[in-house]
């Protein structure tokens, strides 16, 4: 094998090497500009989750009752109604301003 015929010295510059290139590789972050991430409010935190994952096209199917927009796939007969306001219109200003940690993408 080529590794075990190198020189301490080197062994250790190209250990080094492997270990910063496979850092360098990890942190990026990869955005889905084709991608559309779809009903997220399944999930704890739909619109992070979504982010978190590189989509940066969110889509939610929302009905309106009793003046405000219910996400649902289906019409919402549940007692416990999700608002798209509360899902993801406010985690996401929260995220422009800076008041919640999580990564929101501005372009």
């Amino acid at each position: 094998m080529l590794l075990a015929t190198l020189k301490p010295s080197l062994k250790l510059s190209y250990l080094i090497l492997l270990v910063f290139t496979t850092l360098n590789c990890q942190s990026q972050n990869i955005l889905l500009y084709h991608g559309f991430s779809h009903n997220d409010y399944w999930h704890r935190r739909p619109l992070y989750d979504a982010l978190d994952k590189g989509y940066v096209n969110i889509e939610a199917d929302v009905y309106l009752r009793k003046g405000q927009l219910i996400v649902a796939h289906f019409l919402p007969v549940l007692k416990r109604k999700k608002t798209l306001e509360q899902l993801y219109l406010k985690p996401l200003m929260e995220g422009i301003m800076g008041t919640n940690k999580a990564k929101t993408y501005i372009s």
